[in-house]
């Protein structure tokens, strides 16, 4: 029964979202019945033709076979099956269930065999195992893609600039299929940062796609323009109080953030199934344009299973993360709360050990970057309005601190030689 109702489940999702079809791991083979597979089998051959897939083109495309199995009422019924933010989960279990019946049954030949052959075993097994799993890119082909990179007039593609020049020199940029993590103490300038980064790669003409778990979506539209603006934060609340020429800049402003091409989610509930699923349509909703998804912030981030511990949960989040990057092509941005124990330091500067269950968060993490400021802990800080952002990890470069303007009154952040 449960085989049947995944199945059910995979088909109205390719229903209801045709371009599932594409990430597929499964065949039609693969499910038990035969009505599904007929179903299975039509949907994917329409969208190889370009057509659309719905109970019409369905009905058209296997009307006699359907006929003949008694699957009419189910087709009219089909759209009820499934939720397309769940279709991963779907696959994933449909896949476990398969492997292990297809197991199963390969053990039991094998076992009833007069003449049992263990070679033949372990390569039906072998089979088995790779039943869903993704064809990897040729070495031959990555190597031309290589081959031709320096010569291109763009330069490397791959890399989403972070919009700060000072800060770029360290990290060349955000490259695809990385998940970046960013930490810090509450206060620090964390959001803040992630607007002006999520700005810069408007700028750069990429599509930011932000989820933001703990701050509604108006209010972070009013940080955005108080920032542009130049207004303070604070007076933005009231913004009825704005003097004449606060007012225009505030128009200004949102004349500006409505000429950027950004996604909002600010669902506090969104479990990553979820995001995938919106990633997918903001995907759809600007095609052949470039993406990088900001999170705020990690733990807020929603799971479907219970876990025994915070550790097990906050290690599924992260390996699933770095999924997320690498699946959509993409850099994931990732915010972090820092352990409390960093207030019980002298040198309340922030380590690797400071993050929330750090050993799987530091191990899937490509670049991990830390955000320190002075004058928030002294008074009388040598160093007002600089937001020191440490580079404790980085995979593929270099690592170290780079020293940025942020004005928290305004959000403002910015290079020092350009400082506003």
């Amino acid at each position: 029964m449960q085989i049947e109702l995944l199945e059910r489940q995979l088909l109205g999702c390719f229903l209801k979202d045709n371009t599932l079809i594409e990430e597929a791991k499964i065949t039609p083979g693969m499910m038990e019945k035969s009505v599904h597979q007929v179903l299975f089998r039509a949907m994917v051959k329409l969208h190889q033709d370009g057509k659309g897939i719905d109970q019409v083109t369905l009905l058209s495309a296997c009307y006699e076979e359907l006929k003949r199995m008694g699957g009419i009422d189910f087709l009219n019924t089909l759209k009820t099956d499934g939720v397309t933010s769940s279709f991963e989960s779907y696959q994933q279990t449909f896949l476990e269930v398969f492997k292990e019946k297809e197991v199963r049954k390969q053990l039991e030949h094998y076992l009833a065999s007069g003449e049992p052959n263990t070679d033949q075993l372990m390569v039906h097994l072998e089979n088995i195992a790779d039943k869903g799993v993704s064809e990897e890119q040729e070495v031959q082909d990555v190597l031309l893609e290589l081959h031709k990179e320096p010569f291109q007039e763009k330069g490397n593609e791959s890399m989403i600039t972070t919009g700060l020049k000072s800060l770029d020199k360290l990290l060349i940029g955000f490259e695809k299929k990385t998940s970046i993590i960013v930490g810090a103490r509450p206060s620090m300038g964390k959001t803040a940062l992630m607007l002006r980064m999520a700005k810069g790669a408007c700028e750069q003409g990429v599509v930011p796609i932000i989820f933001s778990l703990e701050m509604y979506k108006k209010a972070l539209l009013r940080r955005m323009i108080s920032t542009e603006a130049k207004i303070n934060g604070m007076l933005s609340k009231q913004s009825h109080m704005l003097t004449d020429a606060q007012k225009r800049a505030w128009s200004e402003a949102i004349g500006v953030l409505g000429g950027y091409d950004v996604e909002i989610f600010d669902d506090s509930m969104k479990t990553i199934q979820d995001m995938r699923s919106d990633i997918r349509r903001v995907m759809k909703k600007y095609p052949n344009r470039e993406f990088i998804v900001f999170i705020d912030y990690l733990t807020k981030i929603q799971t479907k299973e219970t876990y025994q511990s915070e550790h097990l949960r906050v290690t599924y989040l992260s390996h699933q993360l770095k999924a997320m990057a690498k699946d959509y092509d993409l850099p994931v941005v990732t915010l972090a709360q820092l352990s409390r124990e960093v207030e019980k330091r002298r040198n309340k500067r922030p380590m690797l050990s400071d993050l929330r269950e750090s050993g799987s968060i530091e191990q899937d993490a490509d670049v991990i970057v830390f955000l320190y400021r002075d004058d928030y802990y002294h008074d009388e800080s040598e160093t007002p309005n600089i937001l020191d952002v440490n580079v404790a990890k980085n995979r593929d470069g270099a690592i170290g601190n780079v020293e940025l303007f942020y004005n928290k009154a305004t959000g403002i952040i910015a290079d020092l030689e350009v400082r506003e």
